[in-house]
């Protein structure tokens, strides 16, 4: 069972997704994790459809892209850029990231997860799911972030300890900002080797002083996404804490201030 609900849930989080991808950072991501031309793949939690129709492009017209996810409404989403940008080699399908039921044993060459884990409620479960549906030898690469809306510079005592207060609540989610740090241990407990597993740590976030328009706005997006789930999962506590969120945004727009997080990228070769 994935988990009760999705934290950045929003009818406009397809768009909020695409608006954020950057699209070179994107390809660095999946070629770090190891696609190459002609794999057969599939994205894992595709969202937006963004990183899939990057992937589909790697992999080439020979080949093909399946965007997997829970939200038919997302994948519908997708399937209208897609048409519109007149892309043929992606299909969808729909489910639980626990159970892929419609998805058979060993089907791709490379299985992709990028931002997923971060929100699930048993991300070790996940993996085994997605190592089943990994071809012998095929690879299985996840990326997500580690210190997720947590590493800031200056932070106030009274800020920090709001922060960590919302955060609390949020995490009842499944939600983990440290997730990223925890993916190599994940990929052994799946029966991974050692030898078989590469990682790689690259910058994420990265706000220095006051950020571009763009930037700006999806935090600003992204952190009004968080106050309004906020106070459905914690409705007695919000009136205590909104200012918790004013406060996120001035640090985010501030030009002395210092945001950051990495993304860990571990992929592992599938062996008999």
């Amino acid at each position: 069972m994935e988990n009760k609900r999705y934290l950045m849930e929003s009818p406009k989080e397809g768009h909020r997704i695409r608006l954020k991808t950057n699209s070179d950072e994107t390809k660095l991501h999946l070629l770090t994790g190891g696609i190459k031309e002609g794999d057969k793949a599939i994205d894992v939690g595709c969202a937006s459809g963004e990183a899939t129709r990057i992937m589909s492009e790697i992999v080439g017209q020979e080949s093909s892209v399946v965007g997997f996810d829970r939200s038919d409404l997302r994948i519908n989403e997708s399937r209208e850029v897609d048409k519109q940008r007149a892309i043929t080699n992606i299909d969808y399908a729909s489910g639980s990231v626990y159970d892929m039921t419609n998805i058979n044993d060993n089907s791709f060459d490379f299985v992709w997860s990028r931002f997923l884990l971060e929100y699930l409620e048993k991300p070790e479960e996940a993996i085994k799911e997605m190592k089943r549906i990994t071809k012998e030898n095929g690879t299985l690469a996840i990326a997500d972030i580690d210190g997720n809306c947590l590493f800031h510079y200056p932070m106030s005592s009274k800020f920090e300890l709001g922060l960590n207060n919302v955060l609390q609540v949020i995490q009842k989610t499944g939600f983990d900002p440290f997730v990223g740090r925890k993916l190599f241990t994940y990929l052994i407990n799946a029966g991974f080797k050692q030898e078989d597993i590469k990682v790689s740590i690259l910058p994420y976030h990265q706000i220095m002083g006051t950020p571009p328009e763009h930037i700006f706005e999806s935090w600003k997006r992204k952190i009004n996404i968080l106050e309004q789930n906020f106070k459905v999962l914690a409705p007695e506590k919000y009136v205590d804490n909104k200012w918790v969120f004013n406060e996120f945004l001035e640090h985010i727009k501030s030009s002395s201030t210092v945001t950051y997080s990495n993304i860990f990228i571990v992929s592992g070769k599938k062996k008999t």
